[in-house]
């Protein structure tokens, strides 16, 4: 058989990609990787806590090589997990690596030279509307960016001949917080308000915004308020400049690219790409009077996903279990438009009860990773899904599809999937060769399916709180009583068969007497548990049970054989005399069972296939008895 043919990928780490400088980026990497027949895997996050996990997955002897986005994060915990992986695989096998927009030691890096776009904004004011007197907030001191833009600004006034006053330059925080202040020292000053305020973000923008909103001055009327910004939808009612960050994207890929033949090529080299801008000349200048102004760029980009027609919340909450849970997720899937395919990868036993999950789902990603669902649209418009599905794979593949070389080559989406500090794993969305994200509405879908699924977590642990046995963790007679009117419905319904197997632990009372109560729970959750670990083959469905103090129960739907009942009868033995053998135990156990199996067409009830079980099972202890010399003074 030929080898199956294989396709390069690259790897980005990546911050909060619906917005439009990530975005940019994400388009150039596109194009260039493309062009090379080679796939991109895109790691992304929009929060801290257990999100970070994300970054910990990929495998650098997988990969072909990682452009890393650090100005996209506004958390310095994600450097402290991604830095030390990188150089690690720079070190140990010169592992491709472009740092995007940030000088950091030991990497070769790629930086937008974005001060031309407030020099664009600066000559807009003055061009077009006259202004003089312009003070601009840059952002934190020190900050590259925020002196490259400040510098930018300095130098299209002098250019004009144009002075600054010492109090038109204010160091702010390239966030929220700084407006008002800001404003209040402009009213305090000796000139009194400029005839222009620029902001270096699109953030102190709206923060001043909002300020000079809250004491009633006017836009335009009395000041003009401008903005740099990195998004060309965010607050698209200031006026202000947008780079284009494309250009900067593919020069990174392309230099990783060449780095996998030439691995010094760019050995911590320093490139600069000069970024060109798009105006937008908006309400807070004139430029476009409100009455004019288009409402609908500042609307949510999916309507359907944020309408109050959307019950995915309500829905997807009263779901009875997670079949039909993840049945719903698939439904809702509608509001995730133009992709190939959509996965669900999932820590193992993430849907297993018991209060011992709830630590270990704090623990990142485990070594054997589960496709629970998934949904891909095929190129003929049909789909082909799944729920549940048994497919493992190890952590270390991430998602062994994007590796596949036939077809066109495509861009993958990762995502972490959380629930506070609970990791459930996380879902990787296939764009195919589309130049493409996603939009912020997906962040949101995200965040409603986590919550359902720990929903549903919950309400199974309390399902499973209520039906089952805490000493041994089978279910109980709860659970019995509860479970099997389903299963014998099932049985008929599906045509299969129903088994009942009833198994007694023999000897009870005597471990108890002899050598106390903690030797007899012992003894009944080592029963258990080999009652638990022998499956039966043919079995489609199959639970287990303790009905009471040293009695069990073996339930299960499927197609039996009188071979495969016997062979499971000589596994037991067969493991009860292991265990005997190597417990170190003053005392053995011995376990009786009785096998019941009835076909779907027959007429039965519960009592009477237990009735006969339990017949077979006394006839059993009496055979084990003979077989063992079983002690006259133990329970008969």
């Amino acid at each position: 058989m030929a080898e199956e043919k294989k396709r390069r990928c690259i790897g980005v780490f990546i911050s909060k990609i619906s917005h439009e400088y990530q975005k940019d980026i994400l388009f150039g990497i596109y194009k260039a990787a493309f062009e090379h027949d080679m796939n991109v895997a895109v790691f992304t996050t929009i929060s801290k806590s257990r999100e970070v996990d994300i970054f910990t997955l990929p495998d650098y002897d997988m990969l072909s090589g990682v452009i890393y986005v650090p100005y996209t994060f506004e958390y310095d915990y994600a450097d402290d997990v991604i830095r030390p992986g990188l150089l690690k695989a720079q070190k140990e096998h010169n592992f491709p690596v472009v740092v995007l927009d940030k000088e950091i030691d030991g990497f070769s890096s790629v930086m937008c030279d974005d001060s031309e776009t407030v020099g664009e904004v600066i000559r807009h004011l003055i061009n077009d509307h006259g202004c003089k007197d312009i003070a601009y907030m840059t952002g934190i001191k020190g900050h590259m960016h925020a002196e490259n833009r400040l510098r930018k600004y300095r130098e299209v006034m002098a250019e004009y001949g144009l002075p600054i006053l010492p109090e038109r330059e204010y160091y702010g925080d390239f966030w929220f917080a700084k407006g008002e202040e800001y404003l209040d020292m402009l009213l305090k000053s000796e000139n009194g308000l400029p005839d222009a305020i620029v902001c270096a973000n699109n953030f102190m923008a709206c923060s001043m915004y909002r300020a000079l909103q809250k004491k009633g001055i006017e836009m335009p009327g009395e000041v003009i308020l401008a903005q740099y910004s990195d998004e060309y939808y965010s607050y698209p009612f200031i006026t202000g400049a947008v780079k284009d960050v494309e250009p900067a994207g593919y020069k990174a890929c392309g230099m990783v690219i060449e780095m996998m033949d030439e691995p010094h090529k760019y050995d911590r080299e320093v490139i600069t790409i000069k970024c060109s801008c798009r105006m937008n000349k908006s309400i807070t200048c004139g430029c476009t009077p409100v009455s004019k102004y288009d409402m609908s760029i500042v609307t949510d980009e999916d309507y359907s996903y944020f309408s109050e027609f959307n019950m995915i919340v309500t829905d997807l909450l009263s779901r009875k279990n997670y079949q039909d849970l993840f049945w719903g997720i698939n439904w809702y899937t509608i509001h995730i438009k133009d992709i190939d395919g959509i996965y669900f990868c999932l820590r193992d036993r993430w849907d297993e009860p018991g209060l011992d999950m709830e630590q270990e789902m704090e623990g990142g990603y485990t070594d054997r990773m589960r496709l629970y669902y998934y949904r891909i649209n095929l190129p003929d418009g049909t789909v082909k899904d799944a729920v549940r599905n048994n497919e493992y794979f190890p952590k270390e593949q991430m998602l062994p599809i994007i590796f596949r070389g036939e077809g066109e080559p495509s861009s993958f989406i990762f995502r972490p999937l959380v629930f506070g500090d609970k990791s459930f794993g996380y879902v990787v969305i296939d764009n195919g060769s589309r130049i493409k994200t996603y939009e912020s509405s997906y962040d949101f879908w995200l965040k409603d399916i986590a919550n359902a699924m720990e929903a549903q977590r919950r309400l199974q642990n309390m399902k499973y709180m209520y039906t089952s046995d805490l000493m041994t963790g089978l279910y109980n007679r709860n659970g019995f009583n509860n479970m099997m009117p389903e299963m014998i419905k099932n049985a008929a319904e599906n045509q299969k068969q129903f088994l009942v197997a009833l198994f007694d632990l023999n000897g009870m009372k005597f471990i108890n007497d002899t050598y106390g109560h903690h030797e007899g729970d012992y003894s009944i959750k080592t029963a258990a548990d080999i009652i638990a670990e022998l499956t039966l083959d043919s079995a489609v469905d199959e639970r287990n049970f303790r009905i009471g103090g040293d009695e069990f129960v073996k339930a299960a739907l499927g197609t039996f054989t009188e071979e495969e009942i016997q062979d499971f009868r000589k596994r037991l033995e067969k493991r009860v005399t292991e265990y005997n053998k190597n417990s170190g135990k003053a005392y053995p156990i011995y376990i009786s069972v009785g096998i019941c199996v009835k076909n779907h067409d027959e007429e039965y009830t519960l009592d009477s296939v237990t009735s006969e079980a339990d017949k077979e099972m006394f006839i059993d202890k009496a055979r084990v008895r003979k077989a063992t010399g079983f002690d006259p003074k133990r329970k008969q």
